[in-house]
This record gives C-alpha cells, structure tokens and sequence, in this order.
C-alpha cells in the first residue's frame, strides 16, 4: 500500500488493488478517514469524509482537509499511476511545515 503523503504524524495512502471511486485511506494513530474524490470531466468538484474506524481528532480532521486541498491533483495523479497504470512505488510527499 503506497503511501501517498506525510504530513506531521498523519499517513495518507492508497492500495494498489482499489476500486473506484478515486479515494485514500487517511491514518493517525488508530483513527482512520476514508477521502473520497469525485470528478467530472477531468475536474475534483466534490471531496467526501468518511470516517472508517477510531476517532480522528478534529485538529487532525482539519489537517487531512487542508492537505487534500492543497494536494488533491498530484493524490490523484499517484492514484491513476497506482491503479491504472499498475506502478506499484511512487515518491511519498512529506510534508514537514504547517499549512495554513
């Protein structure tokens, strides 16, 4: 399972075996978030928040978001390489300063 990015204690990734709709699996500690893109016409015009199982601190919450938004084409870029393209390695963003 590639991960995708880091950023300050949180792991976001993707199976190589997934299934659509585009999503990630966004972890910290034993919390995880489901991310889900929608896209039309080549465009992100909707992202969904789907906690899997623990309890995702708020602060935590709102750093998956502001990382997915500001990051959100090249995720989906890794994802189509991962799953359509069957690359099985791709480079981890790690992300070592806060974004605002």
């Amino acid at each position: 399972m590639p991960r995708i990015i880091e950023y300050l204690g949180l792991i976001i990734y993707c199976y190589t075996d997934d299934h659509y709709p585009v999503h990630f699996h966004a972890v910290y500690n034993n919390a995880v978030v489901k991310v889900t893109f929608f896209i039309k016409e080549g465009k992100i015009y909707r992202t969904t928040y789907t906690p899997v199982s623990g309890k995702m601190p708020v602060a935590k919450l709102r750093d998956i978001k502001k990382v997915c938004e500001a990051y959100k084409y090249k995720m989906l870029d890794n994802w189509i390489d991962i799953q359509v393209k069957g690359v099985t390695k791709v480079r981890t963003i790690k992300i070592t300063t806060r974004i605002r």
